[in-house]
């Protein structure tokens, strides 16, 4: 499921898009952003923010959006794990730091919490539809 690697310019472009600014992340740690629940539903109704809120917190996926310069190099098991920026991955819940962003929720995760990564269209569907 792996995505073409990025450039660093790319990368930069990339979270700019995303949340505003690019925050330098230091060792083995990686920078997600929490899906983007709609803030209605189909039928109309207006979802209230601190539901919508706290509809990310619940979430245990979140997509790439910076990764450390030494993730997944710190011992030869976590290489199997390693991801690309822009790629969603699934991880530990409580494992998490959250930051907010230009009103985006992100988090902090350690390289190892990552437990598996899908592409755009399955966690679109995993997440229904929230991205």
């Amino acid at each position: 499921m792996s995505k073409k690697k990025l450039t660093d310019e790319e990368k930069d472009e990339f979270i700019r898009n995303e949340i505003g600014v690019s925050p330098d992340v230091k060792g083995y740690r990686l920078l997600l952003r929490a899906p983007k629940t709609p803030e209605k539903l189909t039928s109309g109704l207006y979802i209230p923010i601190e539901s919508q809120t706290r509809n990310d917190v619940l979430q245990t996926m979140g997509l790439v959006l910076k990764i450390g310069p030494t993730a997944f190099k710190t011992h030869p098991s976590l290489e199997a794990l390693e991801v690309q920026v822009g790629e969603w991955v699934e991880y530990a819940r409580y494992e998490r730091e959250e930051k907010v962003y230009n009103g985006v929720l992100c988090f902090y995760i350690n390289d190892e919490r990552i437990y598996s990564s899908y592409s755009d269209e399955d966690a679109k569907i995993l997440l229904k539809g929230a991205l």
